[in-house]
């Protein structure tokens, strides 16, 4: 089931607060980004996130040290970036539901306007949005856009925010530098998602100390950091039926101004939950000489957190899932393996819907996941969330 909300109030504001002639400088500029068919436009992540960009944007260089809460607000000298939410939830029922909400933000090419607006802005902003319903066998989800202007979407690190129009991540309670606690909110027609997240612990740097290699030379990079387990209750809507639930979620923060390097296809991403205290990170980059560039980091409640080098790391995929909706031919389900002697692991991995597929603006495989296997010689059991990107192509 597939949902997509375009912002429309903004057109009335205007026209209310404004005269005729902004309104159609405001069209102009935003029409000059917004495609018609957004859906249509770009449908492949991999393809855009591997072009060519265009105009001056800053380079992840190692060696920076990441602020907070400063590093959660918006980098605008970079290309891109993105706040990303996913989590495994659960009724009192012991129903089963995942939710992923992400935002992202994307400079500007350069574009001359004739008149001077507050419509202005260097920045555009995407949100998507999804839920995985698994006792109701449905997946759905929707997807918003709008200008960084005249606060129609945007960041801030104190407090903390992120939105775009009604959809946001904004603090609640004290504020705290390091830790995460803020209300997660979106809304459609068909459903809703309206949570508290918690975190009291530190964020996790991903790679070298926050930066974060995509490539073996290095010279593809974001900053990277994460909180993998921030403690979730609240609620998610189906129609006019409400559920409360609770559960874990993850938090990614990466921004860059290049993802993929030449020859590089799409990647495959794991954020698992191996038991109550333990998660794990790993993702591969594919390319096209079948060399793909993988990492993974084992993380622990006592900060015990273990970088594994891709030489020890291998992924499999064991099964795959073609889409009906568009061709596209997914791995599904993985065996994930790791012979550091540090930390050895089998992992299985398996959805918890095989149709999970988002075909919007990007189209790609996001969603909820059951996690199976060994850890250091011990049975774990879990649940997380996969992302496949690069398979439509």
């Amino acid at each position: 089931m597939n949902s997509a909300t375009y912002p429309v109030s903004r057109w009335r504001l205007l026209v209310v607060t404004t005269g005729v002639l902004i309104v159609v400088v405001a069209v102009r500029s935003w029409m000059a980004l917004k495609p018609e068919n957004p859906a249509r436009q770009i449908s492949s992540v991999s393809s855009f996130l591997s072009s060519t960009p265009v105009g001056n944007f800053s380079k992840v260089e190692p060696g920076k040290v990441l602020m907070f809460p400063d590093d959660h607000a918006a980098h605008p000298s970079f290309r891109q970036e993105w706040w990303y939410f996913t989590g495994n939830l659960i009724t009192s029922e012991e129903d089963l539901f995942g939710y992923q909400l992400t935002f992202f933000r994307f400079s500007n090419p350069p574009h001359e306007l004739d008149i001077e607006s507050n419509w202005q802005t260097h920045s555009t902003w995407m949100a998507h949005l999804a839920l995985t319903d698994v006792e109701g066998n449905q997946f759905l989800y929707a997807e918003d856009f709008s200008r960084g202007a005249i606060g129609l979407a945007g960041s801030q690190s104190a407090p903390f925010k992120v939105w775009v129009n009604d959809w946001s991540v904004t603090e609640i309670g004290e504020p705290c530098d390091h830790c995460i606690s803020a209300r997660v909110q979106a809304n459609t027609k068909d459903f809703a998602i309206n949570f508290e997240i918690l975190s009291e612990a530190l964020p996790v740097l991903q790679g070298e100390s926050g930066f974060s290699a995509k490539s073996h030379d290095g010279e593809i990079a974001s900053y990277y950091y994460s909180y993998p387990s921030l403690r979730t209750k609240g609620t998610v809507r189906l129609k006019d039926k409400i559920r409360r639930v609770t559960g874990t979620s993850w938090m990614d923060r990466e921004w860059s101004s290049a993802i993929l390097a030449k020859g590089q296809s799409g990647w495959d991403w794991f954020a698992l939950h191996l038991n109550e205290t333990t998660q794990l990170m790993v993702f591969q980059v594919r390319d096209s000489e079948g060399q793909p560039y993988r990492t993974a980091h084992l993380m622990s409640a006592t900060q015990d957190n273990q970088y594994i080098d891709s030489k020890y790391l291998t992924m499999e995929p064991t099964a795959w899932w073609t889409s009906q909706a568009t061709g596209a031919n997914y791995p599904i389900k993985w065996r994930l393996v790791s012979q550091f002697p540090e930390a050895e692991f089998t992992i299985e991995v398996a959805p918890q819907l095989k149709n999970q597929e988002i075909d919007l603006a990007f189209r790609y495989y996001e969603g909820a996941v059951f996690v199976s296997g060994s850890l250091k010689g011990n049975k774990i059991k879990g649940q997380g969330y996969m992302e496949l990107t690069g398979y439509d192509e």
